[in-house]
C-alpha cells in the first residue's frame, strides 16, 4: 500500500469521478489515527445478483488471505434478505434485481494516508451552489407501490419481520447550477 500523494480532497474526487470503480474510503479525523484510502484502478470486478452472490461471496475469501490484494465490496441492503436463513420462504430472488459488486485493487493501487493530513481547501463552493432539478421519474407506478406497500403490512401483520425500511428510486436531472 502506498502513502497517499494527491491530499487535496478536490483533486482526489474528481480523479473518482471520471475514472469508473475508483474510490475514496473517508475516516473523520476526529478518530485517532483516522486513516483514508483511494483505491485507483481495480485489477478485477465482479458483480453478481441475488442469483449468484456465492460467487462474489467466495471471490471475497480469496481476497482476504491474499496479502498483495485489497477488497471493497458493494453489497446493497436487499441482497441480505437472500443471505438470511430461511429466506427462501419470504423473498422471491428473481426479485431482486440490485447487483453486488466486488472491486479487487492491487495494493500497489491503494493508498493511504492520515485524515488530518487531508487538503479540504476549496471544497466550501460545493455546496452552497443552489441546484436546480429538471424532471424526475420513479421507478415505479403508484399501483406497485400500493401493492408493495400491502405486501410490507402482511408481513408485519404476520409476524415476519417489525419494521422495513421501503424506498423507490428517483431518477432526476440537474438542469443548472447558479
Amino acid at each position: 500500500m502506498n502513502t497517499l500523494q494527491m491530499k487535496n480532497i478536490i483533486d482526489i474526487l474528481k480523479f473518482v469521478k471520471y475514472n469508473t470503480n475508483s474510490a475514496f474510503l473517508y475516516t473523520p479525523n476526529i478518530y485517532e489515527n483516522a486513516k483514508s484510502y483511494f483505491l485507483r484502478t481495480p485489477e478485477t470486478v465482479l458483480q453478481a445478483d441475488s442469483n449468484n452472490i456465492d460467487q462474489i461471496l467466495a471471490e471475497m475469501d480469496k481476497v482476504a488471505s491474499d496479502n498483495s490484494l485489497f477488497g471493497l465490496a458493494i453489497i446493497p441492503y436487499e441482497i441480505g434478505y437472500v443471505l438470511m436463513p430461511g429466506s427462501d420462504t419470504h423473498i422471491n430472488r428473481n426479485v431482486l434485481h440490485t447487483k453486488a459488486k466486488l472491486l479487487v485493487y492491487s495494493k500497489n493501487n491503494v493508498e493511504a494516508v492520515n485524515s488530518k493530513e487531508l487538503d479540504f481547501t476549496g471544497v466550501e463552493h460545493c455546496f452552497t451552489k443552489k441546484r436546480i432539478i429538471a424532471e424526475g421519474t420513479l421507478n415505479i407506478s403508484k399501483d406497485e407501490y400500493c401493492k408493495n406497500v400491502a405486501e410490507i403490512k402482511r408481513h408485519i401483520s404476520e409476524g415476519d419481520v417489525y419494521q422495513i425500511d421501503y424506498t423507490i428510486k428517483e431518477n432526476f436531472w440537474l438542469k443548472k447550477m447558479i
